[in-house]
């Protein structure tokens, strides 16, 4: 994760040099998505921006006997504000994973932090936070929630 961290920095001061004096891009309005991750397999995300770097994101993992629904309130923190090309960020949050399966009916709070790498219409994100399960037969775990999401940017 530290190298993520690195990498976007180093990429954000480079981009904001290159376009100084250009309009820069305009605050994105929703993202919708699918990837990868753990515990949501293959999932399907939805991001509505709600003004100055705050999104909710909505999260869905539909599968017959694994199914994985999240929720979080995020603030995103933009490396790059001045960049006519990309939006470079660092987006922490508060969220609510639920986890229904054969082996387990669960869910709970938790925190997350992740990365997030956008132009005009396309993005990447990489986040994980941890969540402690609350009632049934797990309450009191730990887990995680890690996902690496592609998205479609409406601006």
């Amino acid at each position: 994760m530290k190298w993520c961290i690195a990498l976007g920095l180093i990429l954000g001061i480079s981009e904001a040099r290159a376009d100084e004096g250009a309009a820069p891009l305009d605050a994105p309005r929703s993202a919708i998505g699918g990837g990868v991750g753990v515990p949501g397999l293959i999932h399907v995300d939805y991001q509505r921006w709600l003004g100055s770097g705050t999104f909710v994101e909505l999260g869905l993992t539909p599968l017959f006997l694994h199914n994985v629904g999240a929720v979080s309130i995020n603030q995103e923190f933009n490396l790059t504000p001045n960049s006519s090309r990309v939006d470079h960020g660092i987006s922490v949050g508060a969220h609510w994973v639920h986890v229904v399966n054969i082996g387990v009916i669960g869910g709970g709070p938790g925190v997350r932090l992740g990365y997030q790498f956008r132009t005009r219409g396309f993005g990447v994100s990489l986040s994980s936070g941890v969540v402690r399960a609350v009632g049934g037969e797990f309450a009191g775990d730990l887990g995680t929630d890690t996902r690496i999401t592609f998205w479609r940017v409406k601006r």
